[in-house]
């Protein structure tokens, strides 16, 4: 955005839950004087799996002059780091890693296995199980389901 030789009153980005965000909706303002180049600044307090559009603005004495606008979504992140496990017929115990940015809720499909219930943000999952006392092989599954907007 070029507005010649006048004053920079403020600039930055206009950021919105909806389409052409202006000045009146939220802003990060980068200050008076602008240099003339590439400008950026990290963007706070958003919600994950919610789309924001944003785009730059230079303000001067008569006018304010918008950019392109962009758009982009914060989306929810889990990762576990084990996704398959065999373990001894006699009873112990293991943990898996978990990466997210939302809060996460474990929990098993089989009695004989347990497991820590939930977490916030990155952690770790522990899981128990019994001894086998039969000769028969089992399986069971341990489900991590995301909910909640923060971590």
């Amino acid at each position: 955005m070029d507005i010649g030789d006048k004053a920079i009153l403020d600039y930055g980005f206009c950021i919105s839950s909806n389409a052409n965000p202006s000045i009146s909706d939220s802003i990060v303002s980068q200050g008076q004087q602008a240099d003339k180049g590439i400008y950026s600044k990290t963007v706070t307090s958003v919600s994950i799996n919610h789309k924001y559009y944003v785009r730059a603005f230079i303000k001067d004495d008569s006018e304010i002059k918008y950019g392109k606008e962009l758009n982009f979504l914060i989306p929810t992140v889990l990762t576990i780091n084990d996704t398959s496990k065999t373990v001894e017929f006699s009873s112990g115990s293991f943990t898996v890693n978990v990466i997210s940015n939302t809060s996460w809720a474990a929990q098993s499909n089989q009695s004989w296995l347990t497991c820590t219930a939930n977490g916030t943000g990155n952690g770790t999952i522990t899981i128990n199980y019994s001894d086998n006392i039969s000769s028969t092989i089992r399986n069971a599954s341990i489900i991590v389901t995301t909910y909640g907007n923060h971590p």
